[in-house]
């Protein structure tokens, strides 16, 4: 057992996850063709894919988080920037970004839910719509394990 005192690394400290909470607008959890009943609401898949074909430009690339931690088996390449976040991926090319179509994004994130990951679509303060999608677990992911962890929920639980 840990101390009380441990630091995982992994993670945001709960003032990192505050600190970038109050950056989003949201991030909506959405499901691949399963129904959820939660009270909350959620982009369902015909939405997403509304989105998707909506976007000018649609970029897949390797998880960060991932990539860095290592911590499970899940695909990697699952984290879709849209539109100027994805011209601004192409331009830095840390993570193996490529540009693909919406069938592609599509059976990205098929792939990623049968792996049993967590979507989520981010909508950054002042925009209309998510620039980026993540396929996300609790064991890799900044946010998403930050956020669980800190009780911060109100950002991942909101939707449009």
């Amino acid at each position: 057992m840990r101390s009380p005192d441990y630091k995982d690394l992994r993670f945001y400290s709960k003032e990192e996850a505050q600190r970038i909470t109050g950056e989003l607008e949201k991030a909506v959890t959405i499901p691949v063709n399963l129904e959820i009943r939660l009270e909350h609401r959620v982009y369902d898949f015909s939405e997403v894919k509304e989105i998707l074909e909506g976007a000018r430009r649609i970029v897949v690339q390797d998880c960060g988080c991932k990539t860095e931690y290592r911590n499970c088996d899940a695909p990697k390449d699952v984290c879709i920037s849209l539109d100027e976040t994805g011209d601004e991926l192409l331009e830095e090319t840390k993570h193996n970004p490529r540009e693909i179509s919406v069938d592609e994004a599509v059976k990205v994130l098929q792939r990623s839910h049968e792996a049993g990951l967590v979507h989520l679509a981010y909508t950054m303060r002042g925009d209309e719509k998510p620039g980026l999608i993540c396929s996300c677990c609790p064991c890799c992911c900044h946010t998403l394990g930050s956020l669980a962890r800190g009780g911060i929920h109100t950002q991942i639980l909101t939707s449009k």
